[in-house]
Order: structure tokens, then C-alpha cells, then sequence
């Protein structure tokens, strides 16, 4: 079997020991354990050989090795039985029998020790045998009932092996059997008493408490008893059958010394005394001497039954009797120490105990009671209970003491007053009880009295808080509820006239229902959490409704308290209906006029973005006009003369420059007033779209030439004249070939082109004019927004001037009722195309 089944496993039901049992759990203490007890019963079998001069597989009287092996499995469990077949299966090849034959022997062995430990854990057996349960029940299930396995599995393995024939079975069988139950009754005790067993009880407290001299005395006593019973029993077991006191009864001399050692030792004294005895009466048995010998005429084999008999008379005798002393004088400590408790608790204890007679006379007290009372335990032992009780409480008292004597009540209880030595007045809790003797008549009765002043003072304030609390909770303006779990408890008069129930419907209805729905799970979330001791806000505003069922807002406070003994919760509910509906319009006030607000902030941001522009479209429309006129003044002052002529032509561009920088002006004043929608004031004509176009490309001259742009004009004169205002369609021409010049490469191309073409109103034909260049072009989302009103970001900063000046040429166009786009790709150039209405024939 395998080595991990005894390391790791304990056995199924441990037999309930005290500090016997060993567990082995290492491997080396597993292979020492067993092979401890190998060596044991090897040399245990040994021993009985070597003294009785046994040869072969002849059976010895007394096994040994039954013994070893029941008390090392009650011992060490189980897994002992390894050590247990090793051992007598070495002994077996000792005597040189076939292995086969030791093995099975070792076998019969092991399991007769497996059987009676068995058999033990199954009477729930106890290794101390302090009861005359247990050793009767170890002499029978494992002194008889045990060995009969090992007798039989050893004669069948002896007949069928050929070590005796088959008619020696019976006497065989008888032999085994009586020896292994020899063995287990003399062996087994010695080991359970005395192997892993603490001292004795006694001989601790003598060695403990008792003075030397005591101790002097014991030491003396078992030295005599030791030195009789080897004495006698030497004396009685080793006579010759010639001599004379061989022929008498005197095997049963020892008998007075070993019931001395159930007395007076114990059960180990009593187990090694019948050890002893046993040992002598074998060795006497053995030198053929002894008086079993002389009665049988020195039959030896009859010797050696009358032998066995007596070894199992005194060891059986010597258990039971060490058993019955040890249950007495078990019992005996048992009582000793229940006294000790009793009078240890009576002394200890906290509250007052009290032993009065049948007539209700202090027998005794203990130190509570007097230190309550203010008496000594012998003034109480003169005083009856009525001398120091309350003279208001005496009658009450007295009736059921005199109904629990007359057998009406087994005991009573009640609250009363005693008054003290001093004078002073102590409430106090009286338990009384009646003793009753073996008869059943009353013998005494026990009063335990447990100061109850401060509780008494404790429940007067606590009524005095309460009647305060009702006088301020009826008095309130705001409402006092408490509840427990979901039920009103209590509930003042403001809470009927806040929620309009009366304080029976109120108390009868559950607390959520006050609540509004909106906020009910919420209150009632809340309030199971609160009453669970968990941290939940105490204090929130919220809506309940009321019996007619309008809403109303309540300033809601709770906190914990403990009503009528148990966990509840303590609210307070202030009506604050008026101050929400006060807040309500407050909100919507301060939310209108913060809307308001905005609204401003709004226009004077727009109209500060505005301002913005028109600086930089005065920087930016100013500036085409200024340089033309400084080009032409440049080119005057270059001149050598001191004076300078100047041509109508030139003069007329000057002033046409000057009246150029006045119309922009104007513009720019009425669109600081105006911000996104323009006014523009037209002075309509029939005026021809070339003279307009060349009076803006004579302007920008200048311009054209700096940056080398090549113009390629293919606007025909004889085109039809539109019906224009003829200062804005040259602003229009002037901003969109600006913007041409100004934000392309210099050595750029523009193309200007002109058609007729159909509007949305047949009767109103259109002339359509584009600008195209060949520049940089413009993306899509630039695109989108060209003609709208916006202040540029840090990434178009040197496009400043667009914003403002498309906007005006789209509402200059818009104003004629005509159109304005632009058709470009980023890299591929732009072209701004606007539309002008013909005039009428």
C-alpha cells in the first residue's frame, strides 16, 4: 500500500482520546512510528519464547505481540498496522517457517488488531478506561471476541502449511486464542495507562500543592506496597510442588495488594501490580514451581491453563476494579469542582444571591447582596427579606413568596425597593426561585437581586423627555413624524393640518404615500437606509401631496432615535410651498433678464466685429485711391521746374480721385449704421457698362502697371446700356479688379467679359459681366462665405479687405437686381461675374 495513504490520511472515525493519539504526518516520522512498533512486537514475541523454550510454530500461552498491535492502532491509528505485520512477519521467518506461512500469520496478526480496534471505535470505547463500561467492554470485544480471528487465520495457515496436523486444530485454536487474549489483557492496559498519558490528577496536586512531608508519606507508602507485592507474590509463585504451602490456595494472596493499588495508586499502580503478578506467576510457572503446578500434579499443560485462567481472573479483577474507584473518584472531583464553581459564581458574582429559608430567614449571602444591602453577612443571617424591603413593597413580596412555598408557582419575579442600612432607598429586580429535596419538598429558595436604580432613574427621565418632547412636537408650527420601516409611529398636530389627514389616517396609511411620486423612491431609498444605520443626507427639499392631492413643497430634516425600544426615524417637515413658488417666479425673472442680457451682449459683440471691419475696410478702400493720386503727384514732383503745369486731364483725375475718396466715406458711414444690411441710395441712368469699366481701369492705372498686370478688355462699347447707378457699378468694378491686382502674384492676366443673357423675368433682360484671373484661385470653404460679413481669422489675415468689399458689391448688385458669384478652383484661377439689368427702350 502506499506510503502517502498513512502520511496524509487520519483515520475515519478517531476514537474521542485526551491527548493519547499520535499524528504523524512527516515521512520520517511515519517510518520511525513503525518501525518502532515492528521492533516491538518482534521482540514482544520473542520474549515468550525464549522464557517458555518454545521451538517452531509451537503457540505460546501468552502472545505479547496481540497487545502491542491493539495499543498501537488505539494509540497511533490506523496506520500503525504497517509496524504491526512487519514485526511478526519477521518473527515468523525467525522461526524459520516458509515465508509464505509468516506472511499469512503476519496477516492473521494485523487483522485480529484492525477487528478489536474496530470493534472499540464502534462502542465509542475510551483509551483511559476510567469506566466500568469501557473495561467491560474491552475484555469482551477485544480480549474474547478479537483473538478468535487470529486464532482461526493461524491454526488454517499452521494445518495447511503442515507445521501440526489437522487433529491438533481445536487444541491450537484454544491455545492462540487464550494466549492473544492473555497478551491483549496484559499488555494493552500497561500501554494505554502509561504510554503518552499526562501525571495522574492526584499525584500532580500532590507534587503541586502538598508539602514535602505528604509527599514524604506517598513515596513511603508505594515503596512498602511495591516491596509486599513482589514479596508475596515471589513468595507464593515461586514455592516448589514439594514443599508444603505449595498445595495451599495461596495464588490469591496478592489480591489485598493490588485492591491497595486501586485504592490508594490508581489505574496505573493497578495495572502494573497485575502486571507484576502475572510476570511472577508465568516465571514461577516456568521454573515449574508455583502452586498452579503442585495442584496438578505437575501436569505442565494443565498448569499452564489454571496459569491463564488467573492471569485473566486478576487482570480483569484489577480493571474493573481500578475503573470503579476511578468513576467514584471521578465523580467525587466532579462534585468538588461543580462546589468550586457554585462558590465561585455565588462569591463572583454581580448581582446579589440571597439562601432564605421556608420562612424567609437570610441563610447566607454573598458579598454583592451585602455590599447592596449595606449589611455584613452576619447581620443578614438575623434579618428576614421583609426587615429591609420597601414597607409599599412587603405585601406584593410576601403573597408570592407564600404562593411559590405553597407549590403554586415554581418561581417568581417583580421590581421592588429595598431600603439600605444607611436609610437610602435602592430599586432592585428579584428573581426567586424554590429548592425542592430528593422528595420533592421544599428545602430552600434562592433570590437573585440585581440593582436596577439607575435604569428605574433612567426610565424616569426618559418619561420626562417624552412628555417634554410631546409639549414642543404639539406646539410646533412644522410637522413631527416617526416611523419604523414604512409605518407612522407618531405624528403631531401640524402634520394633519400640512398634509390634511387626520392622525388616524395618517397612522394607518404608509409613509411613501405622503410622498409625491416624482421624489418617492427616492424618500423611501433614503429612509430603509437611514433606519440600517447607513449614511444617507438627513436634510432635502421635497414634494408630498396632500389629501385633496395638490402639491406642496416641505423642508424635510430626519435623523435616527429609539422609539418604544426599537430603531426608528425622527422627522421634521416645514411648509415651504410660498418661498418655492416665490423662487419659481425669481427664476424665471432672473432667466428672462439673463436672456435679455445675453441678447445685448450678442448685438454689441456683433456690432463691435462690425466697428472692426470698417476699420479695416476704410485701410483697405482708402488706400487704391490715395496711391493713385500719390502716383501722379510723385510723377509731378520729379519733375526739374520750380512749377508745375498741369493737364485738364490729369486735374480731372484728381478731383475725380478726391470725389472717389468722399463717396467712400459716405458708404463707410452709412454702413456703420446699417451693420449687415446696407441702404444703398441709387441714382439710376441709362449709362453704358464700357465708360463705367474704363473709368474704373483709368483709376487703377497705377496699380496695373506696378504689378505688371496684362489686361485684356473684351467688353464691346456698342453694347446696350443697363440701368445703374454709375458712382456704385465703378465701386463694384474698382473693389473686384482690386481684389484681382491685389491678391495675385504680380504678371497676372485679367480677362473682362460681357453678354446679354435671360433672367427669371422674361420681360427684363440681364448683362452679364465677368472678371477673370489667372491666380492663386480660391478653396471651397473660403468660397462659401466670400460674400458674407465676417472678421477673418489669423490663417486669411492678408486677405483683410475682401470680407467687407465683396459684401457691399453684393449688396450694390442686389440693390440693381442683379446677381453676384464667383466661379474658382484653389490653383486654377477665379472669375466674378455679376449681372445688371438692361434699361428700357
Amino acid at each position: 500500500m502506499n506510503k502517502e495513504v498513512f502520511i496524509n490520511r487520519l483515520p475515519d472515525r478517531a476514537i474521542p482520546f485526551t491527548n493519547l493519539r499520535f499524528t504523524w504526518i512527516d515521512g520520517w516520522h511515519y517510518f520511525l512510528l513503525n518501525g518502532t512498533i515492528a521492533l516491538a512486537c518482534l521482540l514482544s514475541a520473542k520474549l515468550p519464547f525464549l522464557v517458555l523454550k518454545l521451538e517452531g510454530a509451537q503457540a505460546s500461552p501468552v502472545w505479547f505481540p496481540a497487545g502491542v498491535a491493539l495499543a498501537a492502532l488505539l494509540l497511533c491509528g490506523r496506520q500503525a498496522w504497517t509496524g504491526v505485520a512487519l514485526g511478526t512477519f519477521l518473527f515468523g521467518l525467525s522461526l524459520n517457517v516458509p515465508w509464505g506461512a509468516a506472511a499469512v500469520a503476519a496477516f492473521g496478526n494485523t487483522i485480529g488488531a484492525i477487528v478489536g480496534e474496530w470493534l472499540l471505535r464502534r462502542m465509542a470505547f475510551q483509551p483511559r478506561l476510567r469506566t466500568v463500561r469501557d473495561v467491560l467492554g474491552f475484555v469482551v470485544l477485544a480480549g474474547m471476541l478479537s483473538p478468535a480471528v487470529n486464532a482461526t487465520i493461524s491454526t488454517l495457515n499452521g494445518c495447511l502449511a503442515g507445521l501440526y496436523g489437522w487433529n491438533q486444530f481445536g487444541a491450537h485454536w484454544w491455545t492462540v486464542w487464550l494466549g492473544d487474549g492473555m497478551g491483549i489483557l496484559v499488555v494493552t492496559p500497561l500501554l494505554l495507562t502509561w504510554v503518552g498519558r499526562p501525571l495522574p490528577v492526584q499525584l500532580r496536586t500532590l507534587l503541586k500543592h502538598q508539602p514535602r512531608s505528604a509527599i514524604r508519606q506517598r513515596v513511603i507508602e508505594a515503596l512498602i506496597w511495591a516491596a509486599l507485592l513482589l514479596g508475596v507474590s515471589w513468595l507464593v509463585f515461586q514455592s516448589t510442588p514439594k514443599m508444603s504451602i505449595a498445595h495451599y490456595p495461596l495464588e490469591y494472596l496478592p489480591f489485598p495488594l493490588i485492591i491497595w493499588a486501586a485504592l490508594r495508586l490508581g489505574q496505573r499502580g493497578t495495572v502494573l501490580s497485575s502486571l507484576l503478578v502475572s510476570v511472577i506467576a508465568i516465571w514461577g510457572a516456568v521454573q515449574h514451581g508455583g502452586p498452579f503446578l503442585a495442584k496438578t500434579s505437575g501436569d505442565l499443560p494443565q498448569a499452564v491453563l489454571l496459569l491463564q485462567a488467573f492471569v485473566g481472573v486478576i487482570t480483569v479483577t484489577a480493571l474493573v476494579l481500578a475503573a470503579a474507584v476511578a468513576e467514584r473518584q471521578e465523580i467525587e472531583d466532579r462534585l468538588r469542582e461543580s462546589e468550586e464553581r457554585f462558590r465561585g459564581m455565588f462569591e463572583g458574582a454581580a448581582i446579589g444571591i440571597g439562601l432564605d429559608d421556608l420562612q424567609g430567614r437570610i441563610i447566607e449571602s454573598n458579598p454583592a447582596l451585602q455590599s447592596l444591602l449595606g449589611y455584613r453577612a452576619d447581620e443578614l443571617q438575623r434579618l428576614t427579606f421583609a426587615d429591609f424591603t420597601h414597607p409599599d413593597d412587603i405585601a406584593a413580596d410576601a403573597e408570592q413568596f407564600q404562593a411559590m412555598i405553597a407549590g403554586k408557582l415554581n418561581a417568581y419575579q417583580l421590581e421592588k425597593r429595598h431600603v439600605r442600612k444607611d436609610g437610602q432607598t435602592v430599586w432592585i429586580r428579584l428573581t426567586n426561585s424554590l429548592v425542592r429535596d430528593a422528595a420533592g419538598n421544599p428545602k430552600y429558595t434562592i433570590g437573585m437581586v440585581e440593582n436596577i436604580t439607575q435604569r428605574k432613574q433612567a426610565e424616569d427621565a426618559l418619561q420626562q423627555s417624552e412628555a417634554r418632547f410631546r409639549v414642543v412636537a404639539e406646539t410646533a408650527a412644522c410637522a413631527f413624524l416617526v416611523y419604523q420601516q414604512n409605518r407612522l409611529c407618531y405624528v403631531n398636530s401640524a402634520t394633519e393640518v400640512i398634509t390634511g389627514y387626520t392622525r388616524e389616517e395618517l397612522l394607518a396609511m404608509d409613509f411613501w404615500q405622503l410622498a409625491h411620486p416624482d421624489c418617492r423612491e427616492m424618500i423611501r431609498q433614503r429612509g430603509l437606509a437611514r433606519q440600517r444605520g447607513e449614511a444617507v443626507p438627513n436634510r432635502y427639499e421635497i414634494k408630498i401631496l396632500t389629501k385633496t392631492g395638490s402639491e406642496r413643497w416641505v423642508d424635510f430634516n430626519a435623523g435616527m432615535i429609539v422609539y418604544e425600544g426599537h430603531p426608528a426615524a425622527l422627522a421634521t417637515a416645514t411648509d415651504i410651498t410660498d418661498r418655492k413658488l416665490a423662487e419659481g417666479r425669481l427664476e424665471q425673472q432672473v432667466e428672462e433678464r439673463t436672456a435679455e442680457l445675453k441678447q445685448r451682449m450678442r448685438e454689441l459683440h456683433r456690432s463691435n466685429q462690425v466697428k472692426d471691419l470698417l476699420l479695416h475696410a476704410v485701410s483697405h478702400d482708402l488706400r487704391t485711391p490715395v496711391q493713385g493720386m500719390r502716383m501722379v503727384l510723385n510723377g509731378l514732383r520729379n519733375r526739374c521746374h520750380d512749377s508745375v503745369m498741369l493737364s485738364s486731364c490729369k486735374l480731372d483725375l484728381m478731383i475725380q480721385t478726391c470725389d472717389r475718396q468722399l463717396q467712400l466715406l459716405n458708404s463707410l458711414q452709412r454702413e456703420d449704421s446699417c451693420c449687415q444690411h446696407l441702404d444703398v441710395c441709387l441714382n439710376r441712368e441709362a449709362v453704358s457698362l464700357s465708360q463705367m469699366l474704363q473709368s474704373a481701369l483709368k483709376a487703377l492705372e497705377p496699380q496695373l502697371i506696378l504689378n505688371q498686370v496684362t489686361l485684356v478688355n473684351q467688353v464691346l462699347p456698342e453694347l446696350p446700356p443697363v440701368s445703374a447707378d454709375p458712382a456704385q457699378i465703378q465701386r463694384v468694378f474698382e473693389q473686384l479688379l482690386n481684389n484681382a491686382i491685389k491678391h495675385n502674384p504680380p504678371g497676372g492676366t485679367l480677362t473682362l467679359k460681357s453678354e446679354i443673357v435671360q433672367s427669371p423675368c422674361p420681360t427684363t433682360p440681364m448683362l452679364r459681366c465677368a472678371i477673370t484671373d489667372n491666380g492663386v484661385g480660391i478653396g471651397a470653404e473660403q468660397r462659401d462665405r466670400l460674400f458674407h460679413l465676417y472678421v477673418r481669422g489669423e490663417d486669411n489675415r492678408r486677405l483683410t479687405g475682401i470680407g467687407l468689399g465683396l459684401h457691399t458689391c453684393q449688396q450694390i448688385v442686389s440693390a440693381h437686381g442683379g446677381q453676384i458669384g464667383i466661379d474658382s478652383e484653389l490653383g486654377e484661377g477665379s472669375t466674378f461675374w455679376f449681372t445688371l439689368p438692361l434699361a428700357l427702350q
